[in-house]
């Protein structure tokens, strides 16, 4: 389990952008940004503490987007919860109110075991 926060996404997006379109010490041809080129980019997302400066630069949210995999709702901090995230991993981001529903439904019936049963039930 870890606690995945929006600033945390925010301060790595710079690391994350690098890894991806800078390879054998040179950045990627390609480039269709608003910047010059990617160099020009990267030094922009250095500099980023928001998640607007971050959609400005690269042109999308989906680099800081926090999404909560249960209600689709983008958040400041969620919850991550299975596998280590790769590309089919079971792995799950939940907000807090979809974490805390979760825990009502496992109490309501009555854990585990509980829920194993009227899970059985529609078998």
């Amino acid at each position: 389990m870890q606690i995945i926060r929006k600033s945390d996404l925010i301060r790595y997006v710079s690391v994350i952008y690098k890894k991806q379109y800078f390879h054998n010490n040179k950045w990627d041809e390609c480039y269709f940004g608003k910047f010059k080129d990617h160099e020009q980019q990267y030094s922009a997302l250095l500099k980023a503490t928001t998640d607007n400066e971050v959609q400005e630069i690269i042109g999308n949210s989906g680099w800081t987007r926090n999404k909560c995999n249960e209600c689709n709702g983008d958040f400041e901090v969620t919850i991550q919860v299975g596998e280590e995230p790769f590309y089919d991993s079971a792995t799950v981001n939940l907000c807090i109110d979809c974490l805390s529903k979760a825990h009502k439904e496992m109490i309501l019936h009555g854990g585990w075991d509980g829920l194993l049963s009227v899970s059985r039930q529609g078998d």
